[in-house]
């Protein structure tokens, strides 16, 4: 546990170093601080073997995953942002995952990426586990498909808000129903490979208790 409060620590760190290169209004500043103390957590998950330089490396990563919703989400594209963004990665992420966000950045702008958007997820854990230095022990699992069932967790949680707000969301595609089902076939084996984690292990459940009522809630 003591890895994923250390993750979450450095996530906010660098949220409050960045703030004003972001240029977060105050009514911002709830949400922004807790998507990168909520990805800090979830992301110290990723941090196997357990280390501290592992743990900080989490942080930063869920620091700049929430700027990448920032950018892109919350100021639309807009090019002054890009620039700044671009800059906050250069800064704290290798060569590699620059062009790798970029080129995410680029097609999410252009609205051309695969698989009704689940492409995000398996970047975002390559990114991830890329700069943690965690691949090797995902990579039984698949770095792929482990992106693509976290996507679909995230996409099944944030349904409702998506739909309002025009976000990009696999559920809200004429494939929902298969995206649904390859996340309830392999939830127990998600659930299982975070097991330990505990921030990671809850959004995992909700998700899968939310998946089991789509009826609910699902068009």
């Amino acid at each position: 546990m003591f890895h994923s409060f250390l993750a979450a620590s450095s996530a906010l760190f660098f949220a409050f170093r960045f703030w004003c290169n972001l240029k977060i209004q105050r009514k911002e500043a709830t949400r922004y601080l807790t998507k990168s103390l909520n990805l800090g957590l979830c992301y110290g998950a990723f941090v196997k073997p357990v280390t501290i330089r592992g743990s900080l490396a989490a942080g930063r990563t869920a620091f700049l995953c929430c700027a990448y919703d920032v950018v892109t989400d919350w100021r639309s594209f807009s090019p002054e942002y890009r620039d700044l963004f671009e800059e906050q990665l250069r800064q704290l992420a290798p060569s590699w995952a620059v062009e790798l966000t970029m080129d995410l950045y680029s097609a999410d702008l252009q609205g051309i990426l695969k698989d009704d958007g689940l492409e995000r997820g398996s970047i975002a854990v390559e990114f991830i586990t890329g700069i943690i230095g965690s691949g090797a022990f995902f990579s039984d699992f698949g770095i792929q498909d482990l992106g693509l069932l976290l996507q679909i967790a995230d996409d099944i949680l944030d349904f409702e808000h998506d739909v309002q707000n025009s976000e990009l969301n696999c559920l809200a595609t004429p494939r929902a129903t298969k995206h649904l089902a390859f996340f309830k076939k392999h939830e127990r084996r998600l659930l299982d490979l975070f097991r330990t984690d505990r921030a990671m292990y809850a959004v995992i459940s909700h998700a899968g208790r939310k998946a089991k009522n789509s009826r609910e809630w699902l068009p």
